[in-house]
């Protein structure tokens, strides 16, 4: 549920994880992804997206790129993105 989190809280958390894996970890995160142009995306996703911010106040959905920014400043590099059936994709990860 990193998507309920600022920014700055989702690396604190991550860089939390990150201190306490092991030497050859993967971290899988599963997330709903925003497709960077509103026109190629899903229109529910933007509205949940919206919803998460109303609620939550720092909370929302966040790119591939911006992902794969909060990684890097966490200390991990996106191996991959898997998508699935759902709207729910899943990033590979691992420690930089």
């Amino acid at each position: 549920m990193l998507h309920d989190w600022s920014d700055e809280d989702w690396v604190r958390i991550l860089k939390n994880c990150r201190d306490v894996m092991s030497m050859d970890p993967r971290l899988l995160i599963a997330e709903q992804m925003l497709e960077p142009d509103p026109k190629r995306g899903r229109p529910t996703t933007y509205l949940i997206d919206v919803q998460m911010m109303a609620m939550f106040g720092n909370a929302r959905g966040r790119t591939p790129e911006e992902f794969d920014k909060l990684l890097h400043a966490s200390g991990f590099n996106a191996l991959r993105l898997i998508p699935t059936s759902s709207v729910v994709s899943i990033i590979e990860a691992a420690p930089a």
